[in-house]
Parts: C-alpha cells; structure tokens; sequence
C-alpha cells in the first residue's frame, strides 16, 4: 500500500550507478495502485522481478520471500516510502566485495516532509569512528556500545552470509521484525567495513503503523526478549552482552516516550517494561553499569523503582514546570511559558 511513495523508491533503483542489479518487489495483497505502479516499471526494465502473493502473508514473510528469490551475491532492502542515493548500490557493493565482508555499515537521513528537513543519522558510525578506516572490523573484538539502532535497510548483506547462518525475518512478528534480523547478523558477523556516508533516505511518518497500532508495544518488548535470548546462546555472548543491553534499555525508554500520547498503552508498556528492566538488573547489575553512563543508569533505576502513578504525576509537572541551566543563563519555563535568566558573573 505504498501508492503515494512507491515511484519515487523505484526511479532511485532503477537509474542507479550500477546498472547490473536485481529489483524484486514483493506486493503483499497491496489494496491500493501499488501493483500497478509497479507492473508498469517492470514492463520497461528486465532488471524488475514481481512476486505478486495471492495470500497476505505479512511483512516479514515477504521479505523472506524475496531473500530466497535473490540471484545476486549481495542483499540490500528498501521500504516502499523511503529511497537510496543513486550511487548506494556502487558504493556499497565495492565495499563489501573488495572486503570480503559480511556486511558492511552506512550512514542515513531521517527525512520529515511537513519541514521537508533531512536529518543524518550518525549514532553508530560515530561510537566506531576510531575503526572508520579498518576494512575489517570485528565487532567481538570492540569495547563500545556499537548497538546504537536495529533497522536493517541501513547495511548490504553477503547472501551466502545470510543464508548459512539462517539469518531471517521472524515471521511471528507482524511489524517489528528488523530487530532479530540485525542483531542476528550482528552477531553472526566475522568481519565488517563502514561507508561514512548516508546512502539512505527514511521518510518519517508518526501516524504510520509502526508508531500507531494499539496492540505494537507489545511486539517492542517480545521482540527485545527473543534478540537477547539469541545474544545469550551466541558464542561471543559475553562480548555482545554489553553493547545489546545498553541498546535494549535505551531504545525501551525511547518508546516509553512514544507511546505515552496513549494512556492506556502507556500503562501496559511501563509495567511490563518494569518487570523486564527489574529482571535484567538482578541478574546482570555489574555489566549494565558498565554498559550505560551513570545518567542513564539512575534514569533506568528510577523507572524500574518508580510507580506509574508517581511517573504519570512527575511527567505532568515536568511540562508544566521545569528549570535548566544551559550556559550561562537559566531557563524556567511554566505552562509553555519560558523565561531566560542571565547568571551573574558569568560571560
């Protein structure tokens, strides 16, 4: 159902640099013009394989679909509203196969349309800036928390990597699937290389699926468990301990943030995001201090040990009221209101 984005998602692959790709586009029982937009690029480029499902099958599913369908050595993905510069596959694909990678690693651009602003997305490339250059990093070998997000349309894949790791979408999981997918190959990887470029471009949209389905926190937090427990019976587990449960605690409070315009999820996410939080720490205490600042660890303690009614209240009074010292000024701001105050003796 992508008929609003889908053209220009197809023009970035088919005028692409390299010209000798494959396109497949899984068109899982779309409702609107997709797989007619589509069939019409197809009849124009031979590069283009349609897999038109006659039975929907789910997001992941599909793309498994298409993983499977795939001729060529390299696997990259693209959503149907989001788009690649036009040099991504060349790039990419000189890096990965003159490496010999696994997978390799480049920057992307948020892209918000109401401001039509682009923002790059340098989280992860910058925790291994010290390794920019080396063609073959092994992430076991690292002291760093180089889990900084879980979406896999920001890599290319070595199929042959893929496949003899069984690494694929979990088709139990109706949208959050990128998470399993990405820390399996994480953790699977020998060796990867980075491209210190932001070859995608992800459009973002607050009222899509992924941020308004009522019953999608729960998928987060499931999600979560199912990657941790692979990260326990990887054999470097010890290694990616750390950086995962950093990630893990971080993103669960990020969406906390998301989903508390809802007070009904918001209450079912924050108590099963506390028990999750309250188990972790007992068992791993040492190592989660060890992977978060202490900043981050007092605000995780703190939402663990805080009721949700105590939360709800603090949250409120924290729009209503709030003081912050930036510089040299102090900014109160009450009910919308702010005031800037100058500190004396300060330039």
């Amino acid at each position: 159902n992508g008929e609003k984005y889908i053209k220009k998602s197809i023009s970035c692959l088919i005028n692409q640099t390299l010209k000798d790709i494959e396109i497949i586009c899984v068109n899982d029982c779309s409702k609107d013009s997709s797989l007619d937009i589509i069939n019409n690029f197809a009849q124009n480029d031979a590069r283009i394989t349609v897999i038109d499902l006659k039975q929907n099958v789910g997001h992941s599913k599909a793309k498994n679909i298409a993983i499977r369908q795939a001729k060529a050595d390299y696997i990259m993905f693209l959503d149907q509203d989001d788009w690649y510069e036009l040099d991504a596959c060349e790039k990419s694909y000189n890096k990965i196969s003159v490496n010999n990678n696994d997978l390799v690693m480049f920057d992307f651009n948020f892209y918000a349309e109401n401001a039509n602003t682009y923002t790059r997305d340098r989280l992860r490339i910058d925790v291994l800036r010290e390794k920019i250059n080396d063609n073959n990093i092994k992430l076991y070998e690292l002291d760093c928390n180089f889990i900084q997000s879980c979406w896999a349309w920001c890599y290319i894949y070595s199929k042959k990597f893929l496949i003899e790791n069984n690494i694929c979408y979990p088709e139990d999981k109706h949208r959050v699937d990128d998470v399993q997918f990405i820390i399996s190959a994480l953790v699977n990887s020998e060796t990867i290389s980075i491209i210190d470029e932001p070859l995608y471009n992800h459009y973002v949209n607050y009222s899509s699926i992924t941020y308004t389905r009522p019953d999608l926190w729960k998928e987060y937090i499931t999600t979560k468990k199912d990657a941790f427990t692979y990260v326990l019976k990887s054999k470097h587990k010890n290694e990616y301990l750390k950086p995962y449960l950093h990630w893990a605690i971080c993103s669960g409070i990020y969406w906390y943030a998301i989903f508390k315009c809802d007070k009904k999820i918001r209450k079912l996410y924050y108590e099963e995001m506390q028990n999750w939080f309250t188990q972790l720490d007992n068992q791993y205490h040492d190592t989660i201090v060890k992977a978060l600042d202490s900043r981050e660890y007092r605000h995780f303690i703190k939402i663990c040990k805080t009721s949700y009614l105590k939360q709800c209240i603090e949250d409120i009074l924290s729009n209503i009221f709030s003081i912050k010292m930036p510089d040299a000024h102090i900014v109160i701001t009450f009910l919308g209101i702010k005031l800037k105050i100058r500190i004396k003796g300060k330039n």
